[in-house]
């Protein structure tokens, strides 16, 4: 599932309300396992405490339907033509990219992972589950295994 950032913006918004949500995730847990690693190779922003690494993702504005549905807009009178429901879409979206700023640091056998301002989930990498974003969510998971793509190696 390709993610755009009005989808991201929305996901990382609905993990950021609070999600008491924990399930195992083998595969997401050796996602963030190899994210670890490849960030491993970095010095950490905090090398005398839990190592603490800050990154950068890109997300793309994408179509005007990643944005929402004209006609949704139209009958719920937030807009009265396809012109406003556009003009709304890049005010929203002025630019073809977002960078999203991550947060990960390393706690034992666990990985607290941040995204913008207000996303905040774990990994527990002993578990092998997530905590805080219910990836069970075919949205949720999808997001998560965004933040983590194969990298390196």
């Amino acid at each position: 599932m390709r993610l755009y950032t009005p989808q991201v913006d929305a996901i990382a918004g609905y993990i950021g309300r609070g999600s008491s949500a924990k399930a195992r995730h083998p595969d997401i847990v050796a996602r963030f396992a190899a994210l670890l690693g490849d960030l491993r190779r970095v010095r950490p922003r905090e090398p005398e405490g839990d190592p603490a690494w800050s990154f950068w993702v890109r997300s793309e504005r994408g179509p005007i339907s990643a944005f929402g549905d004209y006609q949704e807009f139209l009958d719920a009178g937030e807009v009265a033509s396809l012109a406003e429901f556009e003009s709304l879409w890049h005010e929203y979206y002025p630019s073809p990219t977002k960078w999203h700023e991550a947060t990960v640091v390393c706690f034992q056998r666990r990985v607290f992972v941040g995204v913008d301002p207000d996303c905040r989930f774990e990994v527990d990498l002993e578990a092998q589950s997530v905590e805080g974003a219910d990836v069970r969510n075919e949205e949720v998971e999808a997001f998560v295994v965004w933040l983590a793509p194969p990298f390196g190696g």
